[in-house]
């Protein structure tokens, strides 16, 4: 069977959240495939893992200015706004020395 893809990035469906569900991931890096495969489907991976599992899925983090300082070890911490059913939110990502 072929590898789901989003682009040139393999990417991860319903099946693959299974797993991270049954295995209590607290935390979990998302790529949908887009277009799904199930047209009448749409972010379903987002939907189950955060509004179903509570499964937090943080994207479109920037690592450059921690990079650039050789910063690789520090206190992460995460601040989002609560929204019931939501499948997503602002958050203010800290990385704290």
């Amino acid at each position: 069977m072929a590898a789901l893809r989003r682009g040139s990035t393999p990417s991860l469906t319903t099946a693959v959240d299974s797993i991270a569900i049954c295995q209590n991931f607290a935390f979990h890096w998302t790529t949908e495939v887009i277009p799904n495969p199930n047209p009448t489907l749409e972010f379903p991976v987002h939907q189950e893992i955060i509004t179903k599992a509570g499964i937090w899925n943080l994207e479109n983090m920037q690592y450059d200015g921690l990079v650039e300082d050789e910063v690789y070890e520090f206190l992460f911490v995460f601040a989002p706004i609560s929204f019931k059913g939501a499948t997503g939110s602002p958050g203010r990502p800290i990385a704290m020395r």
